[in-house]
């Protein structure tokens, strides 16, 4: 399965389908703040170390300096640096918050934002899919949901209060947010969805939980692979979210993910899963399907997988093809 694989081709797939979304997803909805390097611009509540390191070390991406601090944190312990040890720490919390505060600065703040004929491309092709399953934290995801009908993530059973609603393991769920999400909070050990009010925006609901009452979003920001899996492990939601992804089994397609080593938690989840076959999308193939031939293919060899690749602009999961 060298070749790129038609779309019609994975849709006529018989095995039941899930799909693992990445940033690309948001990013091609034609909301291109999401990506890092424009997260990285609009950071402000961090030191001018950390904005050095964020944007001439790192090229703006959040996860890899917080790494670096974090590995600069675990060094200065062992060599008996307390005070680097710290500060170090320090500043990797920063970089966190500062991500989540940045998020909801250059979030859309309405779901008409995207248009109505790209909610309903992009609706049409997720219902290709058995499960959802995202690493993505902003709303597009959320948005498109509301307007697709037909996905549930599990928070609609157990009325926790007249602004939150509590995950119930037992509700009917087919979509995942394996780092967490700005509408989801974590309350003494039970994750929580944030509703949006008969009189405010999704994104004003967020804002009061934060400012108002001191929530910080569930947000899986650590920089390494150990470490995310480490936060994960001491959520119940999060936990169950990345075991149903080990058990899936058929055929999976990641779409906008680099299937980087920061996120091998999660590539090791689906190595490890039932599935038979698993498909990557590719954006501008020529300049990037040696990497991802690379980078998914030498471990999809050792786990007996099946890997096919497809073009990620003949999908057009938005609708926003002038072809």
């Amino acid at each position: 399965m060298d070749d790129l694989v038609e779309p019609e081709d994975f849709y006529a797939l018989e095995a039941p389908k899930h799909i693992l979304l990445g940033n690309g997803f948001s990013i091609a909805s034609g909301q291109g703040q999401f990506s890092y390097k424009l997260l990285a611009d609009m950071a402000g509540g961090i030191s001018e170390k950390s904005k050095d390191l964020l944007s001439k070390s790192c090229n703006g991406d959040f996860e890899r300096a917080i790494l670096f601090l974090e590995q600069a944190a675990d060094v200065a312990k062992i060599y008996g640096h307390k005070e680097q040890a710290e500060e170090y720490s320090k500043e990797s919390k920063s970089l966190r918050e500062d991500l989540i505060s940045v998020v909801r600065k250059v979030h859309p703040k309405y779901r008409s934002d995207i248009n109505e004929s790209s909610y309903e491309a992009c609706g049409k092709f997720l219902k290709n899919f058995s499960n959802i399953f995202t690493v993505n934290y902003d709303l597009i995801l959320y948005w498109t949901l509301l307007k697709t009908g037909g996905f549930s993530d599990g928070f609609g059973l157990d009325l926790h209060s007249t602004k939150y609603r509590k995950f119930n393991i037992g509700a009917i769920c087919n979509t995942y947010y394996l780092h967490g999400a700005l509408h989801l909070f974590d309350e003494n050990g039970e994750t929580i969805k944030r509703k949006r009010g008969s009189d405010d925006l999704i994104m004003d609901a967020i804002e009061n939980s934060v400012e108002s009452e001191g929530r910080i979003p569930m947000f899986v920001a650590e920089g390494e692979a150990k470490k995310k899996a480490e936060k994960i492990r001491r959520s119940p939601y999060l936990s169950h979210c990345l075991e149903k992804l080990r058990s899936i089994e058929g055929v999976i397609l990641l779409y906008g993910h680099s299937a980087a080593a920061n996120d091998s938690h999660i590539l090791d989840s689906i190595w490890g899963s039932k599935v038979s076959q698993i498909y990557v999308s590719v954006h501008e193939p020529k300049e990037n399907l040696e990497y991802f031939k690379e980078s998914v293919g030498k471990y999809a060899l050792i786990h007996k997988k099946e890997i096919g690749f497809i073009d990620a602009s003949k999908l057009d999961i938005w609708g926003l093809s002038t072809s």
